[in-house]
């Protein structure tokens, strides 16, 4: 079993909430579930032994590998057979061989009793060797650039939840950050070409920049606030090269239009939830027509 982290259990909007909204509401209310795709493992461990190096050890952990005089292979339990002078087993199935040894070789451990035993008491989430090993070179990589290290240590606090009601809409609000500063915040960000991701912001990714104005605002879009966000971005494969960037006031305000667009959105589908819970309206559906589901071009995003 995996770690729960009971920020995510919370129902109010986070960041990656919103950005759903804006495409479209099946993303919103269906979100796709990724958390056990390799990527994502990779840079929940990443940010762990980064920002909580004392909870690493507790929630992830290496390959399970058989001890010493396990047998595993059906060859290893042939020759156990054989040693114990066992006759019969020639042909025989790996379930077969597994009973035998139960029956006639009672101390020879088999190997995947020993693993099912593991599991049943480790409750961390088994990283591929390969992962393993990209989690500590990121976290190495970030470590020792002289920027993020100074980050690091000027923080004030990591992964700091906090909650909050829009004032404008009246939706429930949450938002993690990775890293407190005295003046503002820093986000972690493990990512195929940290480069290629600093171009993206120059050029206004619009999901990102959300992301950031909710991180920064705390709900409140407004102009002159005076935190600092950084980006710590650093490559998921090996160099693992980390580039740290800012992102200037004006820059997120880029991405308020679509903030309150995607708030507005969430208060009117959480509405007609409550409706259809009550009975009082039609359950959520595409409009239809005679020609099937018409989107007007002239509106924002797919209409349902």
């Amino acid at each position: 079993m995996s770690f729960i982290d009971p920020y995510r259990l919370d129902p109010a909007q986070g960041s990656h909430d919103l950005m759903r909204a804006l495409r479209s509401y099946r993303h919103w209310s269906e979100p796709e579930d990724i958390s056990g795709r390799e990527a994502v493992l990779i840079g929940s461990a990443a940010h762990c032994l980064v920002l909580e190096p004392d909870e690493f050890d507790q929630r992830y952990r290496q390959p399970w590998t058989p001890p010493p005089g396990a047998v595993e292979t059906t060859a290893q339990m042939t020759d156990a057979l054989r040693a114990a002078g066992v006759k019969g087993y020639s042909g025989k199935k790996r379930d077969d061989l597994i009973a035998m040894l139960a029956e006639h070789c009672p101390d020879v451990r088999i190997a995947d009793d020993l693993r099912a035993e593991f599991e049943a008491t480790d409750q961390r989430t088994e990283l591929s060797a390969a992962a393993y090993d990209r989690v500590l070179g990121i976290a190495a990589a970030v470590r020792t650039d002289r920027q993020a290290a100074a980050i690091l240590a000027d923080a004030v606090g990591f992964e700091v939840p906090g909650y909050w009601t829009d004032p404008a809409t009246g939706v429930a609000c949450k938002r993690k950050l990775d890293i407190k500063l005295p003046g503002g915040l820093a986000d972690l960000k493990t990512c195929a070409c940290p480069y290629d991701f600093g171009q993206r912001l120059r050029y206004a990714d619009t999901s990102t920049l959300l992301q950031f104005l909710h991180y920064r605002t705390g709900g409140q879009v407004l102009r002159g606030l005076s935190e600092s966000v950084y980006i710590i971005a650093v490559g998921s494969t090996p160099p693992h090269d980390v580039v740290v960037y800012r992102l200037d006031p004006d820059l997120l305000e880029r991405a308020a239009d679509n903030y309150r667009r995607a708030l507005s959105r969430v208060r009117h589908w959480q509405a007609l939830e409550i409706d259809v819970q009550m009975g009082t309206e039609q359950p959520i559906d595409p409009q239809v027509t005679g020609y099937g589901s018409i989107v007007n071009v002239n509106e924002w995003g797919p209409q349902w």
